[in-house]
């Protein structure tokens, strides 16, 4: 890709990655629904993490401009992580943005990208040894990008306004029944049904 300082870089990445790594929630508290539930306003937000800009954040990811409250999941990390971007020189945030940008596209670049990423993600650090084919990588990723506007056309086509009418007398069937298996589940304790 053409980077000068190519270690230097790395081991600046890998830094601003531990640090970040550091003050995420662990798998078990982003599990915890309660806990994950952060509501606040845009404004809000900005006075609890001033480390980034949200609204040109927002505005990149399309997020609408009118919400009045947003989700903040992870409260405590993304104010942390907001303080460590702050602070962090702007040259490893390029060098991090960078990283991340070619290595998000490395399935889209030739073969020997693609091949070096699952290398390193999928078979030394998850065990995967064969790496699927290209044709249903490429099929994977239209799935992906297209899947919601695919399967909009197909309803309309094939799932007409009679079919979903019929369907809905069937839900609140599914629900009961759904009500049922967990009030009877007996792995399950109290608060957990209740939830």
């Amino acid at each position: 890709a053409g980077i000068d300082k190519p270690r230097e870089r790395a081991e600046s990445i890998v830094a601003l990655e531990t640090e970040l790594a550091k003050v995420h929630w662990s798998p078990q508290e982003m599990r915890n629904p309660v806990k994950r539930y952060h509501a606040m306003t845009p404004e809000e937000l900005k006075t609890y993490a001033p480390g980034i800009d949200w609204e040109v954040y927002m505005d990149e990811f399309g997020a609408p401009t009118d919400q009045e409250k947003i989700i903040v999941t992870g409260d405590t990390a993304v104010k942390e992580s907001a303080a460590i971007f702050a602070k962090t020189p702007i040259d490893v945030l390029r060098s991090f943005t960078v990283y991340h940008f070619i290595n998000n596209q490395a399935a889209l670049l030739p073969k020997a990208y693609a091949d070096a990423k699952f290398e390193f993600f999928s078979t030394r650090l998850s065990g995967i040894k064969e790496q699927r084919e290209r044709s249903l990588r490429a099929l994977g990723l239209v799935n992906e990008l297209q899947g919601e506007i695919i399967g909009r056309l197909y309803v309309e086509r094939y799932f007409p306004p009679e079919s979903k009418a019929e369907m809905e007398k069937y839900i609140p069937f599914i629900k009961e029944s759904f009500r049922e298996h967990i009030k009877n589940s007996e792995w399950m304790d109290e608060a957990t049904k209740k939830e």
